[in-house]
């Protein structure tokens, strides 16, 4: 069993799905109750039937069928010794069980949801042969499950053909006078033509097959019902109370262990940050004071080259800021005075920023002509976006007074 739960990885928990020949299996029909009402009578039915009642037997059921006035119930029943001793096999395997279903009810889950199964009258039975020999027989109308038991393990033909003749011919209290009209066969291989010659003699129904590989694993069906409401759990409610119990003190245990790992990690950092961070500072120390001669040389070097620069450089004299000036001075304007600051470099952060500019002062025709001379500044390299200001009106020479004030923009950044 352990080497199953490492193959399958059910470390987490797993539902185990038990065959017939080890539970106490009936379609029980009972009056259209309320859901909570089922329980009860279901047990009650179960142990008539079962070796044991009371506390020692654990019941569960499942709603097969219905119709207006009845509901059918698949239940299943198992006394509590063979549950205990499961239970201990299992945790000596390590494997956690969160469900216990019924394997016959797979089996015909997968039946019911095959696509390529043949067309059925309304009462027909089923029997599935499965890779370990064993046989099992389920029986339905049209309204649902009626009948579903073990055959037997490893039957010859006699012995399987009197199982399947005792089965649909007793098919217990509330279902007389049903008779299957069709008997399918899900098998690897299809039946002998003796064994069908023998069951149509015997019941005079029909005789079909649907291989195996066309239905689909059983552990498919354990899968899809396990995401389904009122399906079968025999798993007592004392199981899940103490492990519940057990759970809730393995999460308390490790939540003190990660408490004390958490309070041992903290005191050894409070305890080792004085010294790590020592260390790191003298690595960083010993790193500054290592490329400080070569820093030096490469700021004193970068200080030498903007003063050369700055002698060199005339694009900011006055001369020139004159020269651009005219340059797009339009007609119908004139100059009455040009303030100048000299421009020049300067070094702000790690950038390098121009400083300076100008202020012209003047009359022109219209004040188009002075923004005239204002895009023109504007659009030329060294300054930047140019301001007016001071406009008036000289009514006796019919002209506009203007001031036109610009400032050099910032240079490149100096790598």
């Amino acid at each position: 069993m352990s080497a199953a739960r490492d193959e399958i990885g059910a470390g987490d928990g797993c539902v185990l799905a038990l065959p017939p020949d080890v539970l106490v299996t009936k379609v029980i029909p009972l009056p259209a109750v309320e859901p909570e009402a089922i329980g009860p009578m279901v047990r009650l039915q179960m142990e008539k039937f079962a070796p044991t009642s009371g506390d020692a037997l654990a019941v569960a059921s499942e709603v097969v069928g219905a119709t207006e006035d009845s509901t059918r119930v698949f239940a299943v029943a198992m006394p509590m010794d063979r549950l205990d001793a499961l239970a201990e096999d299992l945790g000596e395997a390590g494997v956690v069980l969160t469900r216990i279903d019924s394997s016959l009810l797979c089996e015909w889950r997968m039946f019911q949801d095959c696509p390529s199964k043949p067309d059925l009258p309304p009462c027909h039975a089923v029997v599935f042969h499965l890779p370990s020999g064993r046989f099992d027989i389920a029986i339905a109308d049209e309204a649902g499950l009626v009948f579903a038991r073990s055959l037997g393990t490893n039957l010859d033909r006699d012995a399987l053909v009197r199982e399947i003749v005792l089965s649909c011919l007793d098919l217990g209290e509330g279902f007389s006078g049903l008779s299957p009209e069709k008997i399918v066969f899900v098998s690897n291989e299809p039946p002998e033509d003796a064994l069908v010659s023998a069951i149509r003699e015997s019941l005079g129904a029909d005789v079909g097959h649907l291989p195996a590989s066309q239905v689909g694993e059983p552990v498919i069906a354990v899968i899809r019902r396990d995401d389904e409401e009122g399906h079968i759990d025999i798993v007592p409610q004392q199981w899940r109370d103490a492990e519940s119990q057990s759970a809730g003190r393995r999460r308390f245990i490790a939540g003190v262990i990660a408490a004390m790992a958490v309070w041992a990690f903290l005191l050894a950092g409070l305890l080792l940050a004085p010294v790590i961070l020592q260390k790191a500072s003298d690595k960083v120390q010993s790193s500054i004071t290592a490329i400080d001669a070569e820093y030096q040389h490469v700021s004193d070097t970068r200080t030498k080259v903007r003063l050369i620069r700055s002698y060199q450089d005339r694009s900011h004299s006055l001369l020139e800021t004159f020269r651009d000036i005219c340059a797009g001075m339009p007609d119908g304007l004139v100059f009455s005075s040009l303030s100048y600051e000299k421009g020049g470099e300067t070094v702000v952060g790690s950038k390098t920023k121009s400083v300076g500019g100008f202020k012209v002062a003047g009359d022109a025709d219209s004040f188009q002509t002075i923004t005239t001379l204002k895009d023109f500044l504007d659009a030329l390299g060294p300054f930047a976006p140019a301001t007016i200001s001071g406009v008036s009106l000289d009514s006796k020479r019919q002209r506009q007074r203007f001031e036109i004030d610009s400032r050099f923009k910032d240079g490149e950044d100096e790598q």
